[in-house]
């Protein structure tokens, strides 16, 4: 299997639908699109891409990994994800310091792994966790921003996946949203307003860490569906996920019930 490919143009993404869920890049690209026309939480609507990316391309989980503060692509952190495994894969990669988020984002392109045995020898630190929970491959996009990378949008995929170019073109467009969804969350894209955006909807993602442990100690619940609860609850209500997590917390901590904090 081949390391790198040719960049990825910029052709519109293909209108041809994933098999398996019917669900074309274009239609999920528009729905993802027309939440940030209107006032919208940056974590909400990137989990709401995670989970695109997932019914698109047919992938087991998608997660956004953002440079901290710091500015230094080592302090990659975690600030969507699709499901609770995503979030535990990603913190992996945060942890042994390797994996292909890393790369995109330290090369600001894509970066492949068509099968477990690429990604074992490329990353076995990273590999060691992810192969046994059932990762074969993964594609990592960078969020590109005025030459640089601002994070990476990372595809998992339970058996060996090569995507096609037009596949590409489609996953990094997916990146590229998730980019104007972090830089024009606020008026100004100046470089210190979008480390303070990004380090605003972390703090975003903190809560909502926070509110699935509410979640699974009064459902009695694992983790994995905390986060489902509160994401269909989010949607139903039509609340942001960063917002519901802060109302699950500060119930919480008046001693109610998670499911109160919609009214």
């Amino acid at each position: 299997m081949s390391e790198d490919r040719a960049p990825v143009t910029t052709r519109t993404p293909t209108e041809r639908a994933h098999p398996m869920t019917g669900r074309s890049p274009t239609r999920a690209l528009a729905d993802v699109s027309a939440t940030l026309v209107e006032e919208y939480d940056v974590v909400s609507a990137l989990t709401h891409l995670c989970v695109a990316c997932t019914d698109v391309f047919g992938a087991s989980a998608a997660a956004l990994l953002v440079v901290g503060d710091d500015g230094a692509g080592a302090g990659l952190e975690l600030l969507a994800a699709s499901s609770h495994g995503a979030a535990e894969l990603e913190l992996h990669q945060q942890q042994v310091e390797q994996g292909p988020c890393l790369d995109a984002v330290a090369a600001r392109r894509p970066v492949h792994a068509d099968d477990a045995d690429e990604l074992a020898r490329r990353w076995p630190r990273f590999a060691a966790v992810a192969v046994p929970s059932g990762v074969r491959s993964v594609h990592a996009y960078p969020l590109r921003w005025r030459g640089r990378a601002l994070g990476g949008l990372n595809l998992f995929f339970p058996a060996d996946r090569r995507l096609d170019a037009e596949e590409e073109i489609a996953a990094q467009a997916f990146a590229d949203v998730a980019t104007i969804a972090i830089v024009h969350a606020r008026a100004e894209p100046r470089v210190e307003v979008i480390a303070r955006e990004v380090q605003e909807a972390l703090d975003g993602r903190t809560v909502v860490e926070q509110a699935k442990g509410v979640i699974a100690v009064q459902d009695s619940v694992d983790p994995a569906e905390a986060f489902l609860r509160l994401l269909d609850r989010s949607d139903a209500h039509g609340v942001s996920l960063a917002a519901l997590a802060a109302r699950v917390v500060e119930h919480a901590q008046r001693g109610r019930r998670w499911d109160d904090a919609d009214g």
